[in-house]
């Protein structure tokens, strides 16, 4: 079976680095614009089918992008409170993306108010769960170098806080949408809904997706760690040590944790959606 890349040929797109002897030296394979090209035929489709709503999710994807990677990690490497910082860009991605998607009204404010709720759950979760563990934040061998690379030494626990928040955005983002979204058609439909019944809806509603949105979350953070776990497993590690490796307890706490916030942002947006639609207006 080929393990390394194989030799490269004419034609071949590769990197090259230049040694200390002042000869060139292969590093690997150009694979981006391969990427790229997926990319772009990806957001070609979601317009066409989805056409001005696809490219306001695209707009929207392009804003969170460029907040966490010309925001957020220059933050950080800069030495700001990368708590302060991580909390900002759910709020500021939260914030843009439903009201680009679905625009400034009831709708969208429900979906936004449940998802910050859903975020903040699953955050204080962390900080406490966090504490209790005694958490180094070394998850990886590559971790540690965060202490030294830079003038000031990183966190390594507000690293896990942030990216257990920013992951669990998505998903949390997901249902309450999904949960506004439903209701608003419900009010559409039957204006004179009662509270109590647009309530009850909501939290039906809720069921239903939740159990996917967790699936989804917790499949993901799985299969991010897949590889770890089957490379310590072949090392022969038991079951029991591999479950108290700090990789494997931040990947459960990612999960748990994003579950808790999918979990309170269900009833949090069915009932501000109840008393939202339920009152006097259709905007």
């Amino acid at each position: 079976m080929e393990r390394f890349p194989r030799e490269a040929r004419e034609g071949d797109r590769v990197m090259l680095g230049m040694t200390a002897a002042g000869t060139w030296s292969f590093i690997d394979y150009v694979r981006i614009y391969q990427i790229m090209i997926l990319g772009g035929v990806f957001m070609v489709l979601l317009i066409i089918f989805g056409r001005v709503k696809g490219f306001n999710s695209i707009l929207s994807l392009g804003l969170t992008c460029t907040a966490i990677f010309a925001v957020f990690i220059p933050s950080i490497i800069s030495g700001m409170n990368i708590y302060l910082s991580s909390i900002i860009v759910c709020v500021y991605s939260i914030v843009t993306t439903l009201f680009i998607i679905n625009g400034i009204n009831r709708k969208s404010l429900a979906a936004v108010s449940g998802c910050l709720g859903g975020v903040i759950i699953a955050g204080l979760l962390t900080l406490i769960m966090n504490a209790s563990m005694e958490l180094t934040g070394i998850t990886q061998n590559e971790s540690i170098h965060l202490l030294t690379l830079f003038e000031t030494p990183i966190d390594l626990n507000a690293i896990i806080f942030a990216g257990i928040i920013i992951g669990a955005t998505g998903a949390i983002m997901d249902i309450a949408i999904s949960i506004s979204s439903a209701l608003w058609e419900i009010k559409a439909q039957a204006p004179q809904t009662s509270f109590r019944d647009m309530f009850k809806s909501g939290i039906n509603i809720g069921k239903d997706i939740m159990g996917s949105s967790i699936n989804t979350l917790v499949l993901a953070y799985i299969g991010s760690s897949l590889t770890v776990i089957l490379i310590l497993l072949g090392w022969g590690v038991s079951l029991f040590r591999l479950a108290n490796r700090e990789l494997v307890i931040v990947e459960l706490l990612q999960a748990i944790a994003g579950s808790f916030g999918i979990f309170f942002a269900m009833p949090l947006t069915a009932i501000i959606c109840a008393a939202l639609y339920t009152r006097s207006g259709n905007s």
